[in-house]
């Protein structure tokens, strides 16, 4: 029998998600700090609450009617629930003398359509994910697991997709599976990680959270400033000498698929309006802008992609081995649309 929520948990879930959208939205950085206390401390009541309500309710170890193997793949080992379902088809025609026409005629849907929507020609709406996953013996959780992943992966609002990967975080099993994708998304949704990064690379670097602030630009807090420097101490970004030096670590960054694509659109985006706080505050000898604008066709769009590349590449080339207290930089080039291109179908309305 499915349950409703009890509203105290609606109320807490709608909290939750209030605060995350203040979050995204927040301009200054001591907003910002302030939000991530509440949004931490409103996910973490809500877990909580949830846990209490839920933990002695009996409910179905698996999807009922299905039986679940042993060696059956495990979701949580997945950030593409499509890679999930693909592993899963293969395991049920193998294990289970399943085969694509049998899960056709169980889920209503076309056996040509279920290749081509987990091979990536078409788009599987969420009525048909469903569909499908009513055939895999799962868990609760894995079921809610899936449809985040899913929503990771199709969802058209940014937010939503930003709000998905916040709730994929919150699944320990995925954490523990994929503690790389964990630690990029935390590092890459932090402009002022990477720049205390980059500063200790400079000799007379300090790890102390005043004296690197007073260096940032913009408001970051102390109390920021500092779990800052634990994530980038405890993930080797970095490392304390004995005698006190900090010594900068060569530790590339790995993530996959969905999270990967948000956390570094998050770190763009928060690049992009520090590119606006600098065009407002910084002295125009400190900071260099130029934009061109002009119509581009699919050959010239690749052409400019790859000059981007070498650019920077080179750029890359020289910002290695420099000595002296330097200011940190970013260096952002950009290529994006201001027009879109429309259906034909609309083309003609629009020049009736």
């Amino acid at each position: 029998m499915r349950m409703s929520s009890p509203p105290m948990l609606d109320q807490l879930k709608k909290k939750t998600e209030d605060l995350w959208q203040q979050l995204i939205y927040a301009k200054s950085e001591a907003e910002k700090a302030t939000l991530r206390g509440q949004y931490q401390e409103a996910l973490k009541t809500y877990k909580t609450q949830h846990t209490l309500v839920y933990d002695h309710v009996p409910k179905p170890r698996t999807t009922p009617g299905k039986r679940r193997d042993v060696d059956q793949p495990n979701p949580f080992s997945f950030v593409d629930y499509r890679e999930f379902l693909l592993a899963w088809l293969r395991h049920y025609k193998a294990k289970k003398g399943g085969s694509l026409e049998k899960l056709a005629e169980e889920t209503g849907l076309s056996a040509e359509f279920i290749v081509r929507a987990l091979r990536r020609f078409r788009k599987l709406d969420f009525e048909s994910h469903k569909k499908i996953l009513a055939q895999i013996a799962l868990a609760p959780i894995e079921r809610e697991f899936l449809d985040t992943l899913y929503q990771v992966s199709e969802t058209e609002s940014r937010e939503i997709r930003q709000g998905a990967v916040m709730k994929l975080l919150t699944f320990a099993e995925f954490r523990k599976a994929h503690p790389k994708e964990y630690e990029a998304w935390h590092y890459l949704s932090h402009w002022y990680y990477v720049a205390i990064r980059e500063m200790s690379t400079l000799p007379g670097f300090q790890a102390n959270a005043p004296w690197i602030q007073a260096r940032l630009s913009g408001e970051v807090a102390v109390d920021e400033i500092k779990k800052a420097l634990d994530f980038l101490e405890q993930g080797s970004f970095f490392k304390k000498l004995a005698d006190g030096r900090i010594e900068s670590l060569m530790k590339p960054i790995h993530c996959a698929g969905g999270v990967y694509r948000l956390a570094l659109g998050q770190f763009h985006r928060e690049m992009l309006e520090k590119a606006q706080d600098a065009i407002r505050n910084s002295p125009s000898d400190q900071r260099y802008l130029q934009g061109h604008s002009m119509a581009v066709s699919r050959d010239k769009y690749e052409q400019i992609c790859r000059i981007l590349s070498e650019a920077a590449e080179k750029v890359e080339a020289l910002g290695a081995g420099d000595e002296g207290e330097d200011p940190i930089y970013h260096v952002e080039l950009a290529l994006f649309p201001l027009s879109r291109i429309l259906p034909k179908r609309q083309i003609a309305q629009s020049g009736k």
